[in-house]
């Protein structure tokens, strides 16, 4: 009989612990395999990311691993409320019958465990294994009920939702983490659902034109498209808080100057963002200031030219994909000229920084 380990859950993402836990009950137990089994729905859950975006991720973290295979028994159910784990249980046991299941389980579980559905039936045709996760106790009384096996194994502190949250990939496997950079798909969720649509859709499209504009230059495109993507963030979480604490020196600026500060802060503590030049694109990417980095340069460019302003940027585009420093300038001139004739306030400390620097030390 052959021994299979199976592990379900949303795995939105999947993170390493999810594997560790997985392999360590494999030798324990001495089983031959291990079955990851993602749900279409999360029963007691906020509803996960797409199915088929979290078996993208499962395929990635597993693709180097031996003796794991992924089941989509669940998200392939024609159940609009999802399946029950008495179901998948009932349908391997039919279609297997050749294999004996461990259903391995967290210590967090252990107090919703008699409300499954079924849980005494389902007891019966696998055996379930509980392991320990921090802050949550085991419950001697439910082990004894059920007749769990208990899996020495201290997990970390890690789950799915403070990778989600706070987007810190710093415990999920490589490939899903390149994946999740490359793609930056929870940095976008939690982006639209912070700042109102149109400014998310003017976040997109700038991240796009300065990624063209980067690959123009043989610049880091990804980091491009992140610092654009991100560079309004503080545009409707401007607020005296953060201003007071962290940015005091500069709340006598005019009002709509503060987003690029408060973007910076959030950016950082929120989007977990710590790559200094993308930070610094983010601070000067409405005022400008003076000896900006390439990246600061192409988001101040990206943030005003990108054709959703309202105006014909599209000649300032196309001299940027073969003149970007040429194209830098002309906007600049541009924008200066455009504030002043509309009597727009532009006094501030960087933006004549930025002028003096780029347009009146060049006319000497």
């Amino acid at each position: 009989m052959e021994k299979i380990i199976i592990l379900g859950g949303s795995f939105d993402p999947i993170h390493n612990e999810h594997i560790n836990i997985a392999l360590y009950s494999k030798e324990f137990l001495k089983a031959d395999k291990i079955l990851f089994i993602p749900a279409r729905l999360s029963r007691w859950k906020d509803a996960p990311s797409s199915p088929k975006f979290r078996l993208k991720l499962l395929r990635y973290a597993i693709k180097d691993i031996p003796d794991i295979e992924i089941s989509t028994v669940e998200i392939n159910g024609k159940k609009k409320d999802g399946n029950y784990t008495y179901n998948t249980l009932r349908y391997l046991k039919q279609t297997s019958k050749e294999r004996e299941y461990y259903f391995l389980i967290g210590s967090d579980k252990l107090e919703r465990l008699p409300d499954w559905y079924k849980i005494d039936e389902l007891n019966k045709i696998c055996q379930f294994v509980v392991f320990n996760r921090p802050n949550y106790p085991l419950i001697p009384a439910v082990i004894a009920k059920y007749n769990l096996l208990v899996v020495d194994y201290k997990a970390q502190d890690v789950s799915s939702s403070q990778v989600r949250d706070n987007l810190d990939y710093s415990n999920i496997p490589l490939n899903v983490k390149n994946y999740l950079l490359r793609t930056n798909y929870y940095l976008k969720k939690l982006l639209k659902q912070n700042i109102k649509e149109e400014r998310y859709k003017h976040s997109i499209r700038v991240a796009l034109l300065a990624k063209r504009i980067a690959k123009s230059l043989h610049y880091n495109q990804d980091k491009a498209y992140l610092a654009g993507l991100i560079h309004d963030c503080g545009k409707n979480q401007i607020t005296d808080k953060i201003m007071l604490e962290h940015y005091k020196e500069f709340m006598y600026l005019p009002h709509p100057v503060w987003h690029q500060f408060t973007g910076t802060y959030i950016a950082e503590n929120i989007y977990n963002v710590k790559d200094k030049e993308i930070l610094d694109s983010i601070t000067y990417h409405t005022t400008g200031n003076k000896e900006m980095s390439l990246l600061a340069k192409i988001i101040y460019f990206a943030d005003k030219a990108e054709e959703g302003r309202g105006y014909n940027s599209q000649p300032f585009i196309d001299l940027a994909l073969k003149n970007f420093d040429e194209a830098f300038i002309l906007l600049l001139k541009d924008n200066y000229e455009y504030l002043k004739s509309h009597k727009i306030n532009n006094s501030n400390i960087f933006s004549q920084a930025c002028y003096t620097y780029y347009l009146k030390e060049r006319e000497k």
